[in-house]
């Protein structure tokens, strides 16, 4: 109690003063609760916090090796299904194609024997000599239009070289007739 109170007159007096301050402790203590909770209680929450952030982390990286395995196997997956498919194409093509192959392998042989047997029938020794004849006829009949080719070029350049004696005749009389005076040409103008 403070100096400036009284004493109290009565034991009641003295009672409600000493609960009063009773009540007023309790009340202190009531409103500490919170903050020693928490004091105590900060620990447990480290706890928890740091145990739910490994949680969280430990969830991600399963997520990600997760989804990296599943990859992997859908990838796996598909190059099986892929060979297995390549397998059974080649199979089916086998089956189809071999026999085909084997028959017209067949024929090609029956075909060449019969061309080599036909051949050596056909083949004429004159027919050697006849066409060696006629490749050199040919080769004259090059030369020839070679050689004619040539003359008709040679002849053009000199038709090209009259045709430029003319011009140049042109142009010098035309040049002497732009020469004559006004009165002459009045004179023979028509």
């Amino acid at each position: 109690m403070s100096q400036t109170e009284k004493a109290p007159a009565t034991a009641r007096d003295a009672l409600i003063t000493e609960l009063l301050s009773d009540v007023g402790r309790l009340h202190d203590d009531i409103k500490s609760i919170p903050k020693m909770l928490e004091l105590s209680m900060r620990d447990s929450l480290d706890i928890v916090a740091d145990a739910v952030e490994d949680a969280e982390d430990t969830a991600l990286w399963l997520q990600e090796e997760t989804k990296a395995l599943i990859q992997a196997t859908t990838t796996k997956a598909g190059l099986d299904v892929g060979i297995k498919l390549s397998e059974a194409i080649h199979e089916s093509l086998g089956r189809v194609f071999e026999p085909a192959l084997n028959r017209a392998t067949v024929k090609i042989e029956q075909l060449e024997n019969r061309l080599s047997a036909l051949s050596g029938n056909i083949r004429d020794t004159q027919a050697t000599r006849f066409n060696y004849m006629m490749l050199a006829g040919f080769v004259t009949l090059a030369v020839i239009m070679l050689g004619g080719m040539t003359w008709l070029a040679i002849e053009s350049q000199d038709v090209n070289e009259t045709n430029k004696w003319f011009y140049d005749e042109y142009k010098a009389q035309s040049n002497l007739l732009q020469k004559i005076p006004a009165g002459i040409k009045e004179k023979y103008k028509y």
